[in-house]
């Protein structure tokens, strides 16, 4: 097997982040584990990203990076874009995950005695958005 560079190896460690994050969730997922399925040692990880919260971070933004990609890539000509049924499952499922994000924001916000609002972590580029009603 051919030796990876920094970037591939970092792409390793997201898909398998995302893998142990989805069956675990951010509390539960084991570094270790997500070491393990990126086929690299655990202290090297932490090179990579410094902390377990950068890793869940990136790893979300690649599960949306790839979400966003996916009907990027069918608009081949196949029609899947094209069929209203299709769209209509494809924008509620985005206002579900929408209202999920917003509801969880606040719900962890109020716990933690800060106000409401999407955290910057969730804006893009640094823009300011707040919570659907």
């Amino acid at each position: 097997m051919a030796r990876q560079n920094a970037d591939q190896r970092r792409e390793a460690v997201l898909r398998a982040a995302v893998t142990q994050l989805g069956r675990c969730g951010q509390d539960r997922a084991s570094t270790t584990a997500i070491a393990q399925g990126a086929g690299i040692p655990q202290g090297y990880l932490f090179r990579l990203l410094p902390s377990k919260r950068a890793l869940f971070l990136a790893a979300v933004e690649r599960a949306f990076r790839a979400t966003e990609a996916a009907p990027r890539s069918s608009a081949d000509g196949s029609g899947a874009l094209e069929d209203a049924e299709c769209q209509e499952i494809a924008r509620r499922g985005f206002v579900r995950l929408w209202r999920t994000v917003a509801e969880l924001t606040r719900r962890r916000r109020r716990r933690s005695g800060r106000g409401g609002g999407v955290p910057t972590a969730l804006r893009p580029h640094g823009q300011t958005l707040r919570s659907a009603p």
